[in-house]
């Protein structure tokens, strides 16, 4: 599957593993295509839908997070 794909309302694979709090597949995902498309825009789409999840859920999404701020 192409990590471009996008779902009816526009996100990737990449931002809804930020939004469910999945680290591990975060990190998978951080290694695949570094400079594809959809690196630019949802590196700073999955943070912020990782801290509203983490606001809103009360999931614990600092993993994610913390992945985003350093190896994104």
């Amino acid at each position: 599957a192409s990590l471009n794909c996008k779902d009816p309302w526009n996100d990737t694979p990449f931002s809804l593993a930020c939004l469910a709090g999945h680290a591990e597949l975060v990190s998978f995902l951080l290694t695949q295509e570094p400079g594809a498309a959809w690196w630019s825009e949802d590196l700073s789409a999955g943070l912020k839908k990782a801290i509203c999840a983490r606001e809103l859920y009360g999931s614990d999404h600092l993993a994610v997070i913390r992945l985003l701020i350093e190896d994104g």
